[in-house]
């Protein structure tokens, strides 16, 4: 079914991220998505409150929101600046990368 929503440009992107990986599309996932959240049980399906306040969901922490969504494109810059970070402390620096 088409419609016109309006989603937030951060969740958008989160979603052409998924799909791309996914090889489906940026609508199949939020409608995914949604449905998943619709349907769980209040949400709280597959969860269980870890000892230290964390969340544990199928096997694995989930860390706190902090407001933003993470990319790979998000991922890629911290792993360089860290790279870059890690250079300066061996005495050498690294020039940043070119591919992309």
């Amino acid at each position: 079914m088409r419609t016109t929503l309006d989603i937030d440009e951060d969740v958008l992107a989160a979603a052409k991220e998924l799909a791309k990986a996914q090889n489906s599309t940026a609508g199949e996932v939020i409608s995914d998505l949604a449905r998943k959240a619709l349907t769980s049980a209040a949400g709280a399906e597959g969860r269980e409150a870890a000892p230290h306040g964390l969340l544990y969901r199928d096997g694995w922490y989930v860390l706190p929101s902090r407001g933003a969504v993470v990319t790979n494109e998000l991922i890629d810059k911290i792993q360089e600046e860290l790279d870059q970070d890690d250079a300066r402390a061996a005495g050498r620096e690294r020039s940043p990368r070119s591919d992309g």
